[in-house]
């Protein structure tokens, strides 16, 4: 749960059209559920939904950028 504490403090202190990268997106290295990113990520968007707008995944990243007005 480091990564969804991290995202979430990182997103709230992030300046409107700033953007966050969330790397290891797919890693679990024999992790429990709990603790992968994806899920960390996946947790992310849903406290987060609406407030950000461009996003894009690629290879094992996710980038998010803060919305300059929420919607």
């Amino acid at each position: 749960m480091d990564v969804l504490r991290d995202g979430v403090h990182a997103f709230d202190i992030l300046k409107p059209g700033g953007s966050i990268i969330f790397d290891d997106y797919n890693w679990d290295m024999g992790l429990g559920e709990a603790e992968r990113p994806y899920e960390a990520i996946q947790a992310f968007l849903k406290i987060w939904g609406g407030r950000y707008g461009k996003w894009k995944f690629w290879l094992d990243q996710a980038a998010f950028t803060k919305r300059e007005i929420f919607v």
